[in-house]
């Protein structure tokens, strides 16, 4: 069974930066999902680790704050120059220039046992889904038909639309486009180079 994704909450005072942000974890595919997004002084919601935009304050601002933040759950903290001096975490600062996988690594990092994910949580995933729904409405907002997800997971297409409803339910969502906005706000959206071609599967092995 594939490791579940990290649950991140995505703190900062400027929509450019949380939006920036999002779509960083969406080239993460899955091993990373938004949970929340929020401005400062929000109070958070249940996740693994939270991003908290930094870059508005002075270095020495930026070492307290992060220090203050750490003392109430696993985060990383988010400057847009140099790194300030180390903290007690390890991996727990980024910068505006940080790559995908640096990203994931330094969410790995903030976590209690690192990369071994948590198992003992409830829930587990953003709005009550199933693993398996989970998979299903990230393979819909890659841009996947159901007959393709049907293929991608090795289930009948029948299976596939009533994962689709019971993942509806839980999103409160009506339409496929609208699941589909859902997995872009979530971090979920695929990146161009794994949008599927017509008629064909997108030919990767179920998780």
């Amino acid at each position: 069974m594939a490791d579940l994704p990290i649950r991140v909450a995505v703190v900062s005072p400027s929509h450019l930066v949380r939006a920036g942000l999002v779509s960083l974890i969406a080239e993460l595919h899955g091993r990373a999902v938004v949970t929340e997004v929020a401005c400062v002084g929000t109070q958070l919601g249940d996740c693994d680790v939270a991003i908290h935009d930094l870059g508005a304050v002075t270095d020495l601002e930026a070492r307290s704050e992060l220090r203050r933040l750490l003392g109430q759950g696993p985060v990383v903290g988010l400057v847009y120059d140099s790194l300030p001096a180390r903290t007690d975490a390890r991996n727990s600062v980024i910068t505006l220039l940080v790559a995908p996988e640096e990203l994931l690594k330094a969410l790995e990092g903030a976590l209690p046992l690192g990369p071994q994910r948590r198992v003992d949580r409830e829930p587990r995933l953003p709005a009550g889904l199933t693993e398996r729904e989970f998979r299903v409405i990230t393979l819909l907002g890659e841009g996947l038909t159901n007959q393709q997800i049907a293929d991608e997971l090795y289930v009948s297409i029948n299976t596939v639309k009533t994962y689709i409803r019971t993942a509806y339910r839980k999103l409160r969502v009506d339409h496929r486009a609208t699941a589909m906005l859902w997995a872009l706000e979530h971090g979920l959206a695929g990146s161009p180079e794994n949008e599927p071609t017509e008629g064909h599967s997108s030919g990767r092995r179920p998780a």
